[in-house]
């Protein structure tokens, strides 16, 4: 069997209702150079039945599971599929979520014309509970133009993985680190590999993120409030400093600045509602977020004009003057 163009990584856990899709529209694609590595992260449903139907009829599909038949979560079951593609390219796509029929082409011809190019994205858009996710999410970017994405990415993550597109010879050998709070694993990986280049915007959605009430992203963020979040993400960007070089320092307190900013933000907005604890916990996650006194100053020279004037108990601004980032 000759190598195929992309390798589709897809981990899948109790996903009987939504794994038949997913595979559909893998097959539905314009490209047919691939290859589909899919992991049974030790389902009790009939997920790994269903894989293994889609595995009889088209070889491109493999379904994988780990050695010991167990649940290992997201970051192990990719780790396992890379460690079996054969691929030029890694495409990631979650055993709930679907592509538009050109999803790899689009992704693919941005990496066969840009050789310098370490990821590609693009955007998605969520269906299903939309009441958590309302139409059009992340994906945010400068199209067309490759980037040096790290700034952006310690500020938030704006990449959807279920729409990206890798070079494989860019990965590490297990590229997920393991042990991370769901949806800071692939965030992770995206700041190691801006590191190593620029990625590329593709203004276009290519992916459709599902969203439902038994749906990985709320089950693992369940009981996790968004205090708790911010500090896992701000955590991530503090573990960074101890290898980061002067460069990537100053670009990291930058990213801190920014995300203590939030922080302070949603502190004054709790306490304009007179809710106290709130505000307080808030304000608090920003020290914490942001560390260095540095960080905590340059992170209050961020707020917007009109909450400094409201936190003096001063008039707000007409109009209020909008938020921009320090240059």
């Amino acid at each position: 069997m000759s190598t195929p163009q992309i390798s589709v990584v897809i981990p899948a856990y109790r996903a009987e209702s939504t794994i038949r899709a997913t595979l559909e529209s893998v097959l539905a694609q314009g490209i047919q150079d691939w290859e589909a590595l899919v992991v049974d992260d030790g389902s009790d449903d009939g997920t790994g039945e269903i894989i293994r139907t889609f595995a009889a009829r088209d070889p491109r599909i493999r379904l994988l599971m780990h050695p010991d038949g167990g649940n290992r979560g997201v970051s192990a079951s990719r780790n396992l599929a890379l460690s079996r593609a054969t691929g030029k390219y890694v495409a990631f796509l979650d055993a709930d979520d679907v592509w538009r029929p050109d999803a790899l082409a689009v992704c693919s011809s941005t990496l066969d014309q840009r050789e310098d190019v370490v990821l590609t994205w693009a955007r998605a858009r969520s269906f299903g509970n939309t009441e958590r996710h309302p139409g059009p999410i992340r994906g945010a970017g400068h199209p067309g133009i490759p980037v040096d994405a790290l700034t952006q990415l310690v500020r938030a993550n704006v990449i959807v993985t279920s729409a990206t597109l890798v070079r494989r010879a860019s990965l590490a050998e297990q590229p997920f680190a393991p042990n991370l709070p769901f949806q800071i694993e692939d965030w992770v990986l995206w700041l190691d590999l801006a590191k190593k280049g620029p990625f590329l915007f593709r203004d276009e959605e290519i992916a459709f993120y599902r969203v439902r009430p038994e749906g990985a992203t709320v089950l693992a963020t369940a009981g996790h409030s968004a205090i708790e979040f911010e500090l896992a993400q701000a955590e991530v960007l503090h573990h960074w400093f101890a290898g980061a070089s002067r460069s990537e320092k100053r670009i990291l307190r930058g990213g801190l600045a920014y995300r203590a900013c939030d922080c302070l933000r949603q502190s004054l907005s709790h306490l304009r509602h007179a809710r106290l604890g709130a505000a307080l916990d808030w304000f608090e996650g920003a020290i914490r977020v942001a560390r260095r006194p540095a960080v905590f100053l340059r992170a209050i020279k961020l707020l917007p004009e009109e909450h400094r004037r409201a936190s003096s108990g001063l008039p707000p601004l007409e109009p209020p003057v909008p938020w921009r980032m320090e240059k």
